[in-house]
């Protein structure tokens, strides 16, 4: 299964990619506009963990593809630097703040068909 990470902060790229790879997962990283636009497109990856702001506010725009088409909206995850809770985001995907990223295991998890960890 791979895990497509749209980042272009190397430091929270490794994170994430990190986190997808303790999962069994393989990790591809796009950390511009232009790879991540080509790579979600073609929607060859099991999870996307998506950066709202690559490239500034630019990147918005790879919102809006994911938007566009179901099969990609499912498998994405928004992972933000911004906390957006208490603002409205029109979105169907789960929003994610880097700062607590205690979902984005569970939420991997439900988007991969990954079985839950069993409780220790």
């Amino acid at each position: 299964m791979l895990a497509l990470i749209v980042e272009d902060e190397p430091h929270w790229s490794s994170i994430l990619a990190s986190i997808a790879k303790k999962l069994g997962l393989d990790a591809t990283t796009a950390n511009n506009l232009s790879d991540a636009e080509s790579l979600v497109t073609r929607g060859e990856f099991d999870v996307l963990l998506l950066d709202l702001h690559v490239e500034g506010p630019e990147g918005a725009s790879l919102l809006q593809i994911v938007e566009s088409r179901e099969d990609l909206a499912r498998k994405t995850i928004l992972v933000t630097g911004f906390n957006l809770v208490g603002h409205a985001l029109a979105t169907r995907v789960p929003v994610l703040c880097k700062t607590d990223l205690r979902e984005l295991v569970p939420e991997i998890r439900r988007i991969t068909g990954l079985p839950p960890l069993e409780p220790s």
